[in-house]
């Protein structure tokens, strides 16, 4: 948490790795008031970040298929979508992903 200006802060929370780039993101947030009230913000927006941290290292393997699937499907013909799905819960059948 800096200080930008008179009643102006700047909130930075670590989130994660780039699979991709490998590089480091960052949260950011900026907060118009007092101290404590930016602190107030930098506390929830830490919970926030936790709260999607969901594929970081220790995610089970389920909730990392979940999060691919949400941002992959998006541009899938509806067949694909649906044929996915089924694949996807005969995997959680056999116990991959369920932990």
């Amino acid at each position: 948490m800096r200080r930008r200006s008179s009643g102006s802060w700047e909130l930075r929370v670590y989130a994660d790795v780039d699979p991709e780039t490998r590089r480091r993101r960052y949260r950011t947030k900026t907060v118009r008031g007092t101290q404590a009230e930016a602190e107030r913000e930098l506390a929830a927006l830490v919970a926030a970040v936790r709260a999607d941290g969901a594929g970081g290292p220790g995610s089970s393997a389920s909730v990392l298929l979940e999060r691919w699937f949400s941002v992959a499907s998006r541009l899938w013909a509806p067949t694909t979508i649906r044929q996915t799905r089924c694949g996807r819960r005969d995997l959680q059948l056999v116990g991959v992903g369920s932990g």
